[in-house]
């Protein structure tokens, strides 16, 4: 159900966190692996994630500049951090730049279930909200234009109108 991208410039880290994810009842039916930002990019691009796990240090492009791509490409697109860095500053910058959360390396997999679990859910939510006010929005438009289309119908229609009538159903569409 869930499609995850794993960017980590460490393979053997990567593939742990894919098994992990895979093995997990979290319904993660496929997780994609990138040795670095540009890889990610290129992932990002031709396919649809539900998530983005990314490392902060990596060679060619870092972490943070990853972050930023996604966010101004795919801003809804949730990423977690997670790095060897315990510095504030790359905590803080990557929280700024909207990730979810930062893990520290090593990262305990209770942890990293538990969070991945709790974005995911997040993300689901915001989806189902859009989709009802995407919904009550098209319905008030379709109920708007049934009300336009009245008024014109009584416009043409309407032989006897007085002029008062006439003027009220203009005023009502607007012109």
């Amino acid at each position: 159900m869930y499609k995850i991208l794993v960017v980590d410039d460490e393979p053997r880290v990567s593939a742990g966190i894919k098994n992990v994810l895979l093995s997990s009842e979290l319904q993660i039916t496929h997780v994609e692996t990138a040795l670095n930002g540009f890889e990610a990019i290129d992932y990002l691009r031709m396919e649809t994630f539900d998530l983005v796990l990314t490392d902060i240090q990596m060679s060619r492009m870092s972490g943070l500049e990853l972050m930023e791509t996604i966010y101004m490409e795919q801003p809804h697109l949730p990423v977690i951090v997670i790095s060897a860095h315990e510095k504030f500053d790359f905590a803080k910058k990557s929280l700024r730049l909207g990730a979810r959360d930062y893990l520290v390396k090593p990262v305990e997999l209770a942890e990293l279930l538990r969070i991945v679990g709790r974005v995911l859910r997040e993300k689901e939510e915001h989806g189902k909200q859009s989709l009802e006010r995407t919904i009550r929005e098209g319905e008030a438009e379709r109920t708007g234009a049934a009300r336009r289309n009245e008024l014109l119908l009584e416009l043409v229609t309407e032989r006897n109108l007085a002029k008062a009538d006439y003027e009220d159903l203009i005023d009502e569409l607007g012109g």
